[in-house]
């Protein structure tokens, strides 16, 4: 995406994908309403790194809080990268309603394991705690995700 578009999907109801009614029965994508990169943002310390396809720079836009700490041209990489860090470090009445750290581990690997299933055109990669949980590379097929993801005894046969 454009550095102006990764300004604009950190904003509160910021969308690009609907310009009608009728556009609401053709997403293809993760999101429509345009709150979940702001809502993140505004309770964590956020990266989008981002560049179009085929541009030779692009953008590192950094947020603390919801506020922009940092902007930086970097190197085009084609693609976006998302770095969530610290969730709910802002908001001490949140992290209450947390669960032991390896519980929302657990539901953190979940959701992201089931959004690779179906989506073998995008690459994921999740770290914690400084160490690689997973890498699921891009440019898999269906097949191929499912083989990666999923236990042997499960893909086999």
């Amino acid at each position: 995406m454009s550095q102006s578009d990764a300004k604009k999907a950190t904003q509160r109801y910021a969308t690009s994908k609907i310009e009608s009614e009728q556009d609401l029965w053709h997403l293809h994508s993760f999101g429509f309403r345009g709150e979940a990169l702001a809502a993140i943002s505004s309770v964590s310390v956020f990266q989008i790194q981002t560049a179009e396809q085929g541009a030779q720079t692009g953008v590192s836009l950094m947020y603390r809080s919801g506020d922009l700490v940092q902007e930086t041209v970097i190197p085009g990489i084609g693609g976006t990268e998302i770095i969530v860090e610290n969730l709910f470090f802002s908001v001490p009445a949140r992290l209450k309603f947390l669960k032991a750290d390896s519980t929302e581990e657990k539901y953190i690997r979940s959701l992201l394991t089931q959004i690779a299933l179906i989506h073998p055109e995008v690459e994921f990669i999740y770290n914690s705690n400084g160490k690689e949980v997973f890498h699921y590379g891009i440019g898999q097929s269906q097949k191929e995700r499912f083989q990666s993801v999923l236990p042997k005894d499960i893909t086999e046969g």
